[in-house]
């Protein structure tokens, strides 16, 4: 089964924009041209929310706690703990995601203050440590992961409260944001 994931992930991945060059001023990215509009980047979306809704979601948290190799537990989770009390908006992200470069498009539109912790570029401090302790909290090893005063809202547009894409087609996203302190009221 993780030997078909691997394969699908790398067979479409090809074809799936990446961080940088979603970033890069050649390929400026706005919400209207949406990263996660890619039907491949799409299907991965779907095939997470699949896995994450199934039992195989234990076995994903335990494949992140064996990629974060040996760490203390109790020194990351305060660590975890530490960066989404100290913060209206905390969110864990990779660097290539798709799904966390949208959400953060939307919070910067908002103009929302937010602290982006990049797991994929602390890798050899914690990085991934951090991801196994999220996956343990959440029940989900997916990224982004946004808590937003402290409560996991999910992330890009799903998980927790429904991913802040969600909550913002609600109209319950700059209410959550306000009451944080992340943006000023109107």
């Amino acid at each position: 089964m993780a030997a078909m994931l691997v394969l699908f992930v790398r067979a479409t991945s090809a074809f799936a924009p990446t961080g940088a060059a979603l970033r890069s001023r050649a390929c400026a990215v706005r919400m209207a041209d949406d990263p996660t509009a890619n039907p491949f980047v799409q299907a991965i979306n779907a095939f997470t929310v699949a896995i994450n809704e199934s039992p195989v979601s234990k076995f994903k948290v335990g494949l992140a706690k064996l990629q974060a190799g040996s760490y203390d537990e109790g020194a990351t989770r305060a660590r975890v703990d530490e960066l989404i009390a100290s913060n209206a908006v905390t969110m864990f992200s990779f660097t290539t995601c798709p799904f966390c470069i949208k959400a953060q498009q939307l919070l910067d539109e908002m103009g929302a203050t937010y602290k982006v912790v990049q797991l994929d570029q602390n890798a050899f401090t914690g990085g991934y440590a951090m991801r196994a302790v999220l996956a343990e909290r959440t029940g989900r090893t997916s990224v982004p992961a946004i808590f937003i005063g402290g409560q996991f809202v999910g992330g890009c547009n799903d998980g927790g409260l429904g991913g802040v894409v969600t909550l913002d087609k609600k109209g319950e996203l700059r209410p959550m944001l306000e009451a944080a302190g992340a943006l000023k009221r109107r």
